[in-house]
């Protein structure tokens, strides 16, 4: 394989892989430790911290803090994404 100039490449280089663990999109983690989750009996979001393990650009493995039934805000970068604000889980339109 040859790169010409002007162009680039991605690698990812793979060193551990884990099957049947609990993972989460990268981009639902702040600051490496901390993601807010969906409490349906009280329609809002609470930060948490989590532990984790292996990740890459899409997912990273929770190794504690978190447990697989919970629902685990995506786009933290959306406005009005704060600890005890108010949220309602909406369908995804096609």
């Amino acid at each position: 394989c040859v790169l010409e100039t002007g162009y680039s490449a991605d690698v990812e280089v793979i060193l551990d892989a884990r099957i049947d663990t609990l993972r989460i999109p990268t981009q639902a983690i702040l600051d490496g430790r901390r993601v807010f989750v969906f409490l349906p009996e009280e329609n809002r979001l609470q930060e948490g911290s989590i532990q984790v393990g292996l990740s890459n650009w899409e997912y990273t493995e929770v190794t504690a803090g978190l447990q697989a039934d919970v629902l685990v805000v995506v786009n933290v970068d959306r406005p009005g994404i704060s600890d005890g604000a108010h949220a309602v889980v909406m369908k995804e339109t096609p």
